[in-house]
């Protein structure tokens, strides 16, 4: 009957896409495993900076971050606090990269935001609590929305890989980036020559920092660039 044939054509198509994926899950398994032999893990050298890193190896450490909410805030202010307190250093900066999150409506205007400013009183005390004389390790960079014709929503530029770019022009000194609010001490983002950028979720253990600097800074691991 017609609707026996319909169970059967159902039957078989289900069948099909449930051996597709079984065997994608294979396939996928068994070329990992081919290229993990192919391409074995091999040491990289590295600088040993455990007795502290060089003015010459300046790095800020950063979370790309949106201010969803209270407890967003309070999470991202405790976990960048401790990445200071497993890596302290005086060669080392920490800091918070905030948007607000996407809306259809207009945004408000920066003193108007109740997140960011507890954002920015949350650095404020850290710098207080960690730094002297008015200077500190944290900072709070802040980027306004821009309209997304594409998205119809106002949004930071490009979302967390905006962020990032924006923050190498920004270091190499443009000033026409989206960052409109920067939180800490001015002359503490000067000279950076690494970037060590974390998830929200991302543990930075005692000395980790140190060691990703030691093997950003060896000469054999320095990217060459080429004018052709």
């Amino acid at each position: 009957s017609q609707s026996e044939h319909v169970l059967s054509l159902l039957f078989i198509t289900l069948t099909t896409l449930v051996a597709m994926l079984l065997f994608s899950v294979v396939a996928t398994t068994i070329t990992h495993a081919f290229f993990a032999r192919l391409l074995p893990p091999r040491t990289l050298p590295k600088l040993d900076f455990k007795d502290g890193i060089p003015s010459d190896a300046r790095t800020l450490v950063v979370i790309p971050t949106l201010l969803g909410d209270t407890d967003d805030v309070t999470t991202m202010l405790r976990q960048i606090e401790l990445h200071y307190l497993s890596n302290p250093d005086p060669q080392l900066r920490f800091a918070l990269l905030t948007d607000d999150i996407d809306t259809t409506a207009r945004p408000r205007q920066q003193q108007e935001n109740p997140l960011l400013e507890r954002a920015v009183q949350g650095i404020d005390a850290l710098n207080e609590k960690h730094g002297s004389a008015g200077h500190g390790p944290f900072h709070l960079l802040h980027r306004s929305p821009r309209w997304n014709r594409g998205e119809e929503r106002f949004m930071g530029w490009e979302r967390k890989r905006g962020k990032l770019l924006e923050l190498n022009r920004l270091l190499r000194g443009d000033t026409q980036t989206s960052y409109a609010r920067h939180v800490g001490d001015p002359g503490g983002l000067l000279d950076i020559r690494f970037v060590i950028t974390l998830d929200s979720d991302t543990e930075l253990p005692t000395g980790s920092a140190h060691r990703l600097v030691g093997l950003l800074a060896h000469p054999l691991n320095r990217a060459v660039f080429r004018d052709d």
